[in-house]
């Protein structure tokens, strides 16, 4: 006949457990027993000590018990428990608002950056061209570099421009005079356009 291997540990472990688990439980029944004499005692001798004992113990038949034993303390229980909730809907719709707002602030960084390094070059060609329609001499105008710093340049919502630089064009004396403008204006993409918005100069 094979032999069990009572040696061995986890089999011994094993074997403890099974025979401490009906122990386990019969102190677990009897510990709810006296818990359930002492709190029976409480509610006839002190209500106040039974309420708070049973809070501890079962907060659901607590809550029901407060409604029977003390109707003040139960309509102060569920107004600050619904103030709670209140805070609670309030804080989670400002995480809702902040998490949107940042979302939105991050794409249209993002979309500022994109348009910015697509449609810069771009926006400067076509702010030159609307200075050019308000001149004297069109024909004369001449304008600065975007690459030699001399035009500052600044995204928009939207895809938006503001680009500030100079024009340097004859007036209608023939002299050559540099006029500085601002010109803002918004690509239209589904007509690979740009509509200006404003335009000012300045000596």
């Amino acid at each position: 006949m094979p032999l069990i291997g009572l040696g061995r540990r986890p089999f011994v472990v094993a074997l403890i457990l099974c025979g401490a688990l009906p122990a386990l439980v019969t102190g677990r029944e009897k510990m709810t027993e006296a818990t359930e004499a002492e709190l029976a005692a409480l509610r006839v001798t002190d209500t106040a000590a039974y309420l708070e004992r049973l809070a501890e113990y079962d907060p659901a038949r607590w809550l029901t018990e407060l409604e029977q034993l003390d109707p003040a303390g139960f309509a102060a229980e569920m107004a600050r428990q619904a103030e709670a909730a209140e805070v609670e809907r309030r804080e989670a719709e400002a995480r809702r608002a902040a998490e949107a707002r940042e979302a939105r602030e991050r794409a249209e960084a993002r979309r500022r950056s994109e348009c910015s390094q697509t449609f810069e070059t771009q926006a400067y060609i076509a702010a030159q061209t609307f200075v050019t329609r308000e001149l004297r001499s069109p024909g004369s105008a001449e304008f600065p570099s975007i690459h030699r710093g001399e035009v500052s340049s600044r995204t928009l919502g939207g895809c938006g421009f503001r680009l500030a630089a100079y024009v340097d064009a004859q007036n209608a004396f023939g002299a050559v005079i540099r006029t500085r403008f601002v010109v803002e204006l918004r690509r239209v993409p589904d007509h690979d356009a740009w509509d200006l918005v404003s335009i000012a100069f300045g000596t």
